[in-house]
């Protein structure tokens, strides 16, 4: 036994602590699947912006990287699901370890996602608001030439 705090982890489970990482793991396949379908899609659709005479080259880079990112995140699941099944019927801590790794890499970088998506939004908005586009209909108050 080392002296360094939580050397190691131990996980004693009971027959709830089994059906709940079960269903973590089931989840987690059913949540990386639908991640991998998406950025396939994504990625098909955006093959056609690679066309010789198309002028919307530049779009692909983004929806190439955000299919890229979306395979990634949905093969962190589904391996974090590999492993919690492994470490379910193995009573391996290791493989119990290792999901939670893929579970937190998931998180941290959707977090990063929704982050990154709330600055460009606000920004936008920001940039909108103050240079009065799109905010035109909004500060109209005419009427139409229907009224009710």
């Amino acid at each position: 036994m080392t002296n360094e705090p939580f050397g190691s982890l131990y996980f004693q489970l009971d027959s709830d602590g089994t059906e709940s990482l079960t269903k973590l793991g089931r989840w987690a396949k059913v949540l990386g699947s639908i991640n991998i379908v998406i950025g396939v899609s994504n990625l098909m659709f955006s093959l056609p912006y690679f066309l010789p005479d198309n002028d919307m080259n530049l779009f692909a880079i983004p929806t190439i990287g955000v299919a890229a990112l979306l395979i990634y995140l949905g093969l962190q699941l589904t391996g974090s699901a590999s492993h919690l099944r492994f470490a379910l019927l193995n009573e391996s801590d290791r493989e119990f370890a290792a999901a939670l790794n893929s579970i937190r890499k998931f998180l941290f970088i959707s977090s990063l996602i929704y982050l990154g998506s709330l600055t460009i939004i606000l920004t936008l908005v920001i940039i909108g608001s103050v240079l009065g586009i799109g905010f035109e209909e909004l500060l109209k108050n005419e009427t139409g030439p229907i009224s009710i």
